[in-house]
């Protein structure tokens, strides 16, 4: 495995060894404007204000290889994240290739859950970019660049089922650092009412880098609520762009919850273009050993009665690091406008560190705007009222930890994933604590 030595020979290595990936459609169309646009273009770095607080260091400490053929991967190896809730309503990818054989989906549905690979004719040119453009953000255009494959959801406006929509990303950790760069495009039509969930899952310990794109639009009327769950190697790069864009009386909702990855990025941007919009952002990170997780969230607000919440909690252990910058933004017309943030930190060691930055940036008259920060511990208090009654510290230490969680994971609609994210919080809660040095 070779090392490179500077975030700017990285890029240039990146370019020069990995070209862009030819073909035809608009996918190809896509990867060939990411390449010339990172041809102009650098990393960022902490002198840039976006970047501040966080290192690109885990990633450009190594060369990646593109994957040529994904690992093999059978039914009963990833039987756990199969959830029989979304059975007929799954797409599966493995090392970012489009695998049918962990995928379920009912001939002639209406729904249509579709790897890009799979699509004829260019049907789903126009919107692909569209509401996540490669140009000023350079992240996007690397995922652009060396996306091979990705998944397109398009929900019909009859469709009003309570089956959740699974798509489930794989690593199967690939004895060299390999680069995957999943794509998702979800259309939700007018009036539909839907569930979508997006796993990313290790089977291995390996060093990777996944870098993700996914394309929202939410059509009038139209009710979606979107599920990310992110539990890669600990010793992965995550880094995602996500852009949703809201039409008139769209209901949007946004649960994104961080488990893994060395250093792990989300970039969220919620675009209201239309009266009357409601946004729901929720977060949840769990951190712990040396991991760091960093939430840039934007909230736009362009037109009247528009309303959004935003709950972010960060739990963390040991010497972990969380980063959350949050801005609210409203824009001039936008009145009466109602939006909230609310940003919560638990320190579970002294060596943690969580960095938060919410902002509001009103340009509107008659609107109510409100953020919020905390950062703080476990309450002695309550901890001395649980073994007073006979609880031992490690428990009562994970009763008060899930209990500061729970307002995210108690909102995971679908049971099975809900038991599991339970079991890793409480798992990780009551696990032994090491000593650690200054």
């Amino acid at each position: 495995m070779a090392t490179t030595t500077s975030r700017e020979s990285w890029l240039g290595n990146v370019l020069a060894q990995a070209p862009a990936l030819e073909g035809t459609g608009p996918l190809a169309r896509l990867r060939q404007q990411a390449d010339q646009i990172l041809r102009h273009a650098a990393l960022p770095s902490p002198r840039d204000e976006a970047w501040r607080f966080t290192s690109l260091a885990p990633l450009t400490a190594h060369e990646y290889s593109r994957v040529q053929a994904p690992g093999q991967v059978e039914h009963s190896e990833v039987a756990r994240y199969l959830w029989p809730e979304a059975e007929g309503c799954r797409l599966t990818f493995v090392d970012g290739h489009y695998a049918a054989h962990l995928s379920s989906r009912e001939p002639g549905a209406s729904l249509t859950v579709r790897a890009f690979s799979e699509l004829d004719g260019e049907e789903w040119a126009a919107m692909l970019g569209r509401v996540a453009p490669t140009d000023g953000d350079v992240m996007a255009a690397l995922a652009a660049r060396h996306c091979r494959d990705g998944a397109l959801v398009r929900i019909p406006a009859d469709w009003c089922e309570e089956r959740p929509i699974h798509l489930l990303f794989i690593s199967t950790g690939l004895p060299i650092p390999s680069l995957i760069a999943p794509r998702v495009l979800v259309v939700a039509e007018s009036g539909c009412r839907a569930t979508l969930v997006q796993a990313y899952v290790a089977l291995q310990e390996t060093v990777q880098a996944v870098h993700a794109v996914t394309e929202v639009l939410v059509e009038r009327n139209a009710r979606l609520h979107h599920l990310r769950v992110q539990s890669e190697s600990r010793l992965a790069t995550h880094l995602e762009t996500w852009a949703a864009r809201l039409a008139p009386s769209a209901h949007y909702t946004l649960k994104h919850i961080t488990l893994g990855g060395r250093l792990s990025r989300l970039d969220v941007t919620i675009d209201g273009q239309g009266n009357e919009i409601d946004a729901h952002l929720d977060g949840l990170a769990l951190l712990s050993g040396d991991q760091v997780a960093d939430v840039h969230s934007r909230l736009i607000h362009a037109f009247p009665h528009g309303r959004s919440r935003q709950t972010q909690r960060m739990i963390l252990d040991e010497r972990s690091h969380a980063i959350f910058a949050g801005m609210i933004k409203v824009l001039p017309g936008a009145v009466q406008t109602d939006s909230a943030q609310s940003s919560r930190g638990l320190l579970l060691s002294p060596h943690a560190r969580l960095d938060t930055k919410p902002e509001l940036a009103i340009e509107a008259d008659d609107v109510k705007c409100a953020h919020g920060a905390a950062i703080g511990q476990l309450d002695a208090d309550q901890l001395f009222y649980l073994r007073a009654r006979g609880i031992s510290e490690t428990e009562s230490r994970a009763l008060l930890t899930y209990a500061f969680a729970s307002e995210v994971l108690e909102g995971v609609a679908i049971p099975t994933l809900r038991t599991q994210l339970q079991a890793v919080m409480l798992g990780r809660t009551t696990a032994p604590r090491p000593r650690l040095t200054p």
